[in-house]
């Protein structure tokens, strides 16, 4: 690769490792929000063993403010829980930081497994031009990567389902089967199953492609399928059993009950959802049109400039099959994003659980571009690399434009993390005097999509008594005037 290609690489690693490491420091601003407290609470006078145990709650215990069926989502709020509101604010920074490299793993091991000798640079460009789009055009950024109870059962699961991916292919790479790897992908299918039914749906679709194109190809005798398959296999169980876990847990009961309508009518879900998801994909085209339009040109162009490093190039029919492949199977796995609000809600998923359709739409984006930019590096005459270059250089300018417009959310982090701090030592100071009832200063987070301090009322009947007033061990809080 010629020096000049080089240069231009690093600047867009560059750039996007500058937005990305801007919002992992945003998350330092970062505190408790909504159910968060509920979960804190309970962590606090319960434990998490005996939190997660109310999964097998029944009756009024399970009208607690948060879903008890989650038990992966349940676990690994605990875990951020442990070390106290520094958990949170550092965890959006641990959240990025795990989700960039297990995307570079898979895509790694994806092109070695297709002898593609895509320089490193180049796999780093691409898969942080991946994460940087889907979070900067999600149909909820703040809930999916700062709000520590959106974040997990929705970010985590596209991070245990790229860790499945990654174990799958390095087990494609190896000629024995690794335990080790069969053990991990196990133990990643009931976690990453068990943090939302969206989320295991998602996965479930996801495995049950990726097993039925793998039994198709051992029937071949291919090698990789054949090296693959018992993980594959595995990994599938291991999903099932934690999609059966969160529709028939016990504590799901009472939830089902109080739900005004009951669940759609299971024949009309996949038209509804197929629906849901045609709605979804032109929706995004057609209101962020600018967006796709640069993702494109970003991924042709990198594609085009990566033909004179590689000593094998894929073939137009490749890249036809790879674009026809890609549109069929994320529409697919948009189609089962979905189901579980369909059938539940009638109802697509709310913006966070598009989260999920908006990652696969970006990867799809990411693979069709690559594959039309192969067709076009063979198309083109050598010296035409100036134009992908160039393309490169306005897409960075996007780019950059975006993360400077994102900085105009820091100062709204910044105050509602001093007013919060604020309102904490008062509500500790009124903790350790005994005093059962008080009134605090209600931040507004009208614009961030999601609530502040929860005040006792009655939903359905039945409701959580302030998750904040049990976690500060009081009757009530009440919440009076906006800062």
């Amino acid at each position: 690769m010629k020096k000049t290609h080089i240069y231009l690489i690093n600047l867009g690693i560059f750039i996007v490792a500058a937005g990305l490491i801007f919002w992992g420091y945003q998350g330092f601003y970062n505190r408790l929000w909504s159910d968060d407290w509920c979960y804190d609470r309970d962590f606090k006078f319960l434990g998490i063993p005996k939190t997660i145990g109310l999964y097998f709650a029944t009756g009024e215990e399970t009208i607690r403010g948060w879903p008890l069926d989650r038990y992966a989502m349940t676990a690994l709020s605990g875990i951020v829980y442990l070390p106290g509101v520094f958990g949170t604010q550092i965890f959006t920074a641990i959240t990025i930081a795990i989700w960039f490299a297990v995307m570079y793993w898979s895509l790694s091991n994806l092109t070695k497994l297709n002898s593609m000798d895509v320089p490193k640079n180049i796999l780093v460009l691409f898969s942080g031009l991946i994460l940087y789009y889907t979070l900067y055009i999600s149909p909820d950024r703040f809930q999916i990567l700062y709000w520590r109870s959106g974040v997990i059962p929705y970010s985590y699961t596209l991070i245990f389902g790229l860790v499945l991916i990654g174990l799958i292919t390095g087990q494609m790479l190896k000629k024995e089967t690794s335990k080790l790897y069969a053990i991990l992908a196990a133990l990643a299918g009931l976690f990453g199953g068990g943090l939302s039914e969206i989320g295991s749906a998602f996965l479930l679709a996801g495995m049950t492609l990726l097993l039925l194109t793998a039994w198709l190809f051992k029937r071949q005798k291919r090698e990789w399928a054949q090296r693959s398959f018992f993980i594959i296999q595995l990994a599938w169980i291991s999903l099932f059993i934690a999609f059966a876990a969160l529709i028939l847990a016990p504590s799901n009961a009472a939830r089902y009950t109080t739900m005004q309508e009951g669940p759609n009518n299971i024949l009309l879900v996949p038209s509804w959802s197929i629906r849901s998801a045609l709605f979804f994909i032109t929706y995004s085209l057609k209101d962020l049109p600018l967006p796709h339009v640069v993702m494109f040109a970003l991924f042709i162009s990198l594609s085009m400039l990566t033909r004179a490093t590689m000593q094998s190039q894929m073939e137009h029919k490749q890249a036809a099959w790879l674009i026809g492949l890609t549109v069929l199977v994320a529409f697919l796995l948009i189609v089962a994003i979905q189901a579980p609000t369909t059938y539940l809600y009638s109802a697509p998923p709310d913006p966070r659980g598009q989260s999920l359709s908006r990652f696969v739409m970006t990867v799809g984006i990411a693979l069709i571009s690559w594959a039309l930019g192969s067709i076009f590096a063979r198309l083109a005459p050598a010296k035409w690399t100036l134009v992908p270059a160039l393309i490169l250089l306005l897409g960075y300018g996007y780019t950059a434009r975006a993360i400077r417009i994102t900085f105009n959310d820091l100062p709204g982090f910044i105050h509602r993390a001093q007013v919060w701090d604020e309102r904490e030592k008062e509500m500790r100071a009124a903790e350790m005097q005994g005093v059962k009832r008080m009134e605090v200063i209600m931040i507004d987070t009208h614009e961030i999509g999601t609530k502040d301090l929860m005040r006792s009322q009655d939903m359905n009947g039945k409701w959580v008594r302030s998750c904040p007033a049990g976690y500060y061990g009081m009757e009530a809080i009440k919440a009076n005037g906006v800062k």
